[in-house]
């Protein structure tokens, strides 16, 4: 395990009994969780990480084939870039209060996340953001959220009907790009959208006031 000025840069599968037998030592002086800090860490299943960290960096979960659950608290602000990239296990996460921008690639893979809620501090869902998570059955999108881009539910085959909140004036082109399961978009009173809809099996879109 690595730690320098308060940046965790890299962690090991032998490392992990640490992180489970004594987290304040493994945790200790740690505010930020480094570019792909826990990649490719088979080990790992389960992780709550403490208020004293800030920032989980890009990639930083990557190719965590076994992580099933992960707690991030309020005090985080940014999850970067691919940070839970192909965490196929991953079921269960809360995305916490201060974060403004789903990454692009952020949850890019992780085929076993059936529900996601975005918080309203959240403006902006990034290409990729939740592209092939193929279980993906209920999202709960934000009042702050403005934008949504394209690919950001790329090939989310369960998805069924989603609800756009009044907040959203701009969803870039395939956004919803092959999900076949898709058949209905509500959209609330004064959104401004274009055509998001390549690749969605005869889906409807219609304005609720």
């Amino acid at each position: 395990m690595e730690k320098l000025n308060g940046v965790l840069s890299k962690v090991q599968d032998e490392d992990i009994k640490l992180l489970e037998d004594n987290p304040a030592e493994f945790w200790n002086g740690v505010t930020k969780i480094g570019e792909l800090a826990f990649r490719f860490c088979e080990g790992v299943t389960h992780i709550t990480i403490p208020s004293n960290v800030t920032e989980i960096g890009v990639g930083a979960f990557g190719d965590c084939a076994n992580l099933t659950d992960i707690v991030i608290p309020s005090s985080v602000t940014r999850v970067g870039n691919s940070a839970f990239f192909k965490c196929s296990a991953l079921s269960n996460i809360s995305i916490p209060s201060g974060v403004t921008k789903i990454e692009p690639g952020t949850f890019y893979g992780c085929t076993s996340l059936s529900k996601i809620i975005i918080p309203n501090s959240v403006t902006s869902i990034e290409i990729q953001a939740f592209s092939y998570c193929t279980s993906l059955q209920s999202i709960d999108m934000g009042d702050g959220l403005l934008y949504i881009m394209g690919d950001a539910f790329n090939n989310c085959t369960s998805l069924q009907s989603l609800q756009i909140p009044a907040s959203v004036n701009y969803i870039e082109g395939y956004a919803f790009y092959n999900c076949t399961a898709l058949t209905s978009i509500e959209v609330e009173s004064g959104n401004s959208i274009y055509d998001s809809r390549y690749g969605c099996n005869a889906i409807v879109m219609s304005a609720t006031n």
